[in-house]
C-alpha cells in the first residue's frame, strides 16, 4: 500500500507578555513583579500564575510567556486542526517558552492525549535579534514538571550552544533549511508540525519548495504577513520526469535524493482574526473631549509619521529594513512637551537614535510663536528634549522575536501611514 503523502505544517507562536505589555518605556515585567521577585498580574491578559524557573523569574524578560489570549489562540488553532481533519503525528517546537506553551496549546484543542513536544533550539529564530547572547530557556524536565507533554527522550538535533550569536540573514535561512531536512529525514510519512517564530515560518519552508534565502527587503516585508498562529503548509509530491527521463531540478535545491519535492499547500484552517482591546485608562476616561491635550497629541502623531515618510523618500532615512520603536512620555500638560525617541535600526548594522527635534522639529517647530510658547508655560530658553539613548528596552532586552511596526495603531484606534517599503 503506498504511503499517503507527507505534509509539514508550521505555525507561528500566539500573543506574547512582552510585546503585549511594554510600551512607553516601561515593561511589562516592572509592573508585574516586585523586588522580591512576587508576581502580581495587573491585567487580566496576563497569566494567573508563572511558572518557577531555576534561573531565575528575571529571565522571562527574554524568555516571555504567552498572554491568556495567546494560549486560547493556541487551542483554537489545534481545534480547528482537529474539526478540519488534520492528524498531527509529530510536534516541534523552538525551546522558547511562548513556542512550548503555544505547543501545549494547540495539542489541549486538537484533544491529544498521546502527542509528545519534541523541543528543539535549532527552531529558535535569527539570533540577530538576541544582541550577542543567547536566552535562557526552561529545561525540558522544568516543562514536564509542569505537566507540559515533553519528550522526555528528544534528543536535539542543534543544542543552545551550537547556535551562532553572529549569525547572519543569510546564516539564519541556511540553519533553518538544514535542521528542516533533518527534521524530515526522521519521519518518512505523516503530518509533522513545526510551532516557531514569525521570520521562521518562511525560513523553513522557501528553499524546502525550491526558493532561495530571503533578501533583508522581502525579509522584513514578510515579518508583516505573519501574524500570531498563521498556519503554513507544504505538501510531498512527486516530481514530474521530462522526455529524457530526467528529474527536475528544482529537487536539488532540497537536498533530496528521492524523486520527491515540496510545494506550497496554502493553511490548512481558516485565519484567526481578531481586533485589539487597549487598556481601560480611568484617567483618559474622565478627561474632556475639549482638551487641548487630545486634539494636540492627534496632530503632532500625524506630523510625526508624515515627516519620517517624507525623509525616509528624501533618502535622508535608509528606506530598507527599517524598524521603529517610538517612546512618549508626557512631561508637560500638552503633546508639546512630549519626549519622542525614535530608534531607526537597519538589518545588519548597529541602530541610530535620532532625537525629536532632528525628526520633527522642521515640521513644527521649536514650539509655535512666542505668545503661543508662553500660553503652554515654555519660556525663551526651552528646547525640545534631546535622545539620550535608545527608546524602549535594551539591546537583547525585553523580547528578542521583534517585528517592524509597519502600521502602528495608536490609543485613538487610528492607523499610522505605513512606512517606505513595507505594507
Amino acid at each position: 500500500m503506498e504511503k499517503s503523502a507527507r505534509r509539514l505544517l508550521v505555525v507561528r507562536h500566539g500573543e506574547r507578555c512582552d510585546l503585549t505589555f511594554s510600551h512607553q518605556g516601561i515593561n511589562w515585567m516592572e509592573q508585574a513583579f516586585d523586588t522580591n521577585g512576587r508576581y502580581h498580574p495587573f491585567d487580566l491578559n496576563l497569566p494567573r500564575n508563572l511558572p518557577k524557573r531555576n534561573d531565575g523569574f528575571e529571565m522571562f524578560a527574554s524568555d516571555t510567556p504567552l498572554t491568556e489570549m495567546g494560549y486560547l489562540q493556541s487551542k483554537l488553532t489545534g481545534r480547528a486542526l482537529r474539526d478540519h481533519g488534520v492528524k498531527v503525528d509529530h510536534v516541534y517546537c523552538s525551546a522558547a517558552l511562548r513556542c512550548v506553551q503555544t505547543a501545549v496549546g494547540i495539542i489541549k484543542g486538537m484533544d491529544s492525549c498521546t502527542l509528545k513536544i519534541n523541543v528543539e533550539p535549532g527552531l529558535y529564530e535569527w539570533m540577530y535579534w538576541c544582541r550577542n547572547s543567547i536566552p535562557s530557556w526552561m529545561t525540558p524536565e522544568e516543562l514536564n514538571r509542569l505537566g507540559y507533554p515533553i519528550n522526555s527522550y528528544y534528543i536535539p538535533l542543534l543544542k543552545p550552544n551550537d547556535l551562532c550569536i553572529n549569525e547572519t540573514l543569510n546564516d539564519f535561512y541556511e540553519r533553518s533549511f538544514a535542521l528542516v531536512r533533518k527534521i524530515l529525514s526522521i519521519h518518512s510519512e505523516g503530518t509533522v508540525l513545526l510551532v516557531t517564530h514569525g521570520p521562521s515560518v518562511d525560513a523553513l519552508t522557501r528553499q524546502l519548495c525550491g526558493g532561495t534565502p530571503g533578501t533583508p527587503e522581502d525579509f522584513m516585508y514578510k515579518l508583516q504577513q505573519i501574524p500570531y498562529l498563521a498556519c503554513l503548509q507544504i505538501i510531498e509530491q512527486s516530481i514530474n520526469s521530462d522526455s529524457n527521463g530526467s528529474i527536475n531540478s528544482s529537487n536539488s535545491s532540497t537536498g533530496n535524493t528521492s524523486n520527491k519535492s515540496w510545494k506550497f499547500g496554502g493553511s490548512p484552517i481558516p485565519p484567526l482574526t481578531h481586533a485589539s482591546n487597549s487598556s481601560f485608562d480611568i484617567k483618559k476616561f474622565h478627561r474632556s473631549a475639549e482638551t487641548p491635550f487630545s486634539q494636540c497629541e492627534r496632530e503632532v502623531v500625524m506630523l510625526m509619521w508624515l515627516n519620517v515618510i517624507l525623509m525616509m523618500q528624501s533618502g535622508q532615512l535608509d528606506s530598507q529594513d527599517i524598524t521603529f520603536v517610538l517612546t512618549c512620555r508626557c512631561k508637560l500638560p500638552l503633546v508639546l512637551g512630549m519626549s519622542f525617541n525614535v530608534t531607526i535600526e537597519t538589518v545588519g548594522s548597529s541602530f541610530t537614535v535620532y532625537s525629536f527635534q532632528t525628526l520633527f522639529g522642521p515640521l513644527i517647530g521649536e514650539a509655535g510663536d512666542r505668545s503661543s510658547r508662553r500660553r503652554h508655560g515654555w519660556n525663551n530658553s526651552d528646547r525640545w528634549p534631546r535622545s539620550s539613548g535608545p527608546a524602549g528596552p535594551p539591546r537583547g532586552g525585553y523580547g528578542t522575536d521583534r517585528r517592524p511596526i509597519g502600521r502602528p495603531t495608536f490609543s485613538s484606534g487610528m492607523s499610522c501611514p505605513p512606512m517606505a517599503g513595507g505594507s
